[in-house]
C-alpha cells in the first residue's frame, strides 16, 4: 500500500501539473491525515468537524469536496443524519510526459463536439424565372400626327362661300354653323375624317345647305294678313 508522505509527494506533483486553490488543498491534505490516522481505511467525518478545524464555512466545504472528487482525489458518500463516508483514492493519474487529463477535465473534453468540416457547396447560378425578369416598359403611344392645314377665320370662310355659284345670302347663317362645327372639331367631318381642304369641302358642302335653306323658316314668305271688313 502506498505510504501517506508518498501520497503527499503525489499529490504536489498533481497540484504543480493541475494547480488547485488554497482551500482544496487544506482540504485534502486534512482528509489525507485524518486516513493515515484511522490507519488508511475509509473513515467518517463530519462537516461540522471540518469546520472547527479548518475554520472553512459549510459552502466551501461542498463545494472543495466536489472539486476533488471530479479531479479523482477522493469519493465520498453522504447519509442523512450521519457524517460523510470518505474514500482516499490512490490511483490517481499524474500528468507529466503524457500529461493525462484528471477526471474534471476528461469530462470537459467529452463534452466537447467535434464538428467535421463541410465542404461549401459550388455556387449555381439560377436562370432567371419569367417573374423576375423586367419587363419592357410598353413601346410609346404614337401620337396621330398632326396635319398641317391651316384653318380660315371666319370672314375668309364667308368670302370664299361668295365666289361660289351656289351661295345666297340667306345661306349666311347656314355657313357660320357649319363653320362653328368645324372649328369645334378640330376640322375634322362628320365622318371623323380630316378636313385637308376645306375650300373643296365647302363647296361640296354647299348643295347641302342650299337644301336645308329651303326649309329654313327665315325663308318662308310672309304673308300679310287680310285687312277684315265689319258692316258698320
Amino acid at each position: 500500500m502506498m505510504e501517506y508522505l508518498e501520497l503527499i509527494r503525489k499529490f504536489w506533483l498533481f497540484v504543480k501539473e493541475c494547480p488547485l486553490n488554497t482551500s482544496a488543498i487544506s482540504l485534502y491534505l486534512f482528509l489525507l491525515e485524518k486516513w493515515d490516522v484511522e490507519g488508511q481505511k475509509d473513515f467518517e467525518f463530519s462537516d461540522i468537524e471540518i469546520n472547527r478545524k479548518l475554520k472553512m464555512d459549510r459552502n466551501t466545504i461542498r463545494k472543495n469536496k466536489d472539486i476533488l472528487r471530479n479531479l479523482g482525489l477522493i469519493s465520498y458518500q453522504i447519509t442523512n443524519g450521519y457524517p460523510t463516508f470518505y474514500k482516499i483514492i490512490l490511483d490517481y493519474s499524474v500528468r507529466k510526459s503524457n500529461k493525462e487529463l484528471p477526471v474534471a477535465e476528461k469530462k470537459k473534453v467529452s463534452q466537447e463536439v467535434i464538428v467535421p468540416a463541410i465542404d461549401t457547396p459550388p455556387t449555381i447560378e439560377v436562370p432567371p424565372t419569367a417573374s423576375s425578369v423586367a419587363t419592357p416598359p410598353p413601346p410609346p403611344k404614337q401620337s396621330k400626327p398632326k396635319l398641317n392645314i391651316e384653318p380660315p377665320t371666319l370672314e375668309e370662310f364667308i368670302e370664299y362661300a361668295k365666289t361660289l355659284e351656289l351661295y345666297e345670302e340667306s345661306l349666311i347663317p347656314h355657313l357660320k354653323t357649319k363653320y362653328e362645327t368645324w372649328n369645334e372639331n378640330n376640322w375634322v367631318n362628320g365622318y371623323g375624317k380630316p378636313i385637308l381642304n376645306w375650300k373643296l369641302t365647302l363647296k361640296s358642302t354647299m348643295p347641302y345647305l342650299k337644301n336645308s335653306n329651303q326649309g329654313n323658316i327665315f325663308n318662308i314668305p310672309k304673308i300679310n294678313r287680310p285687312k277684315s271688313t265689319y258692316n258698320e
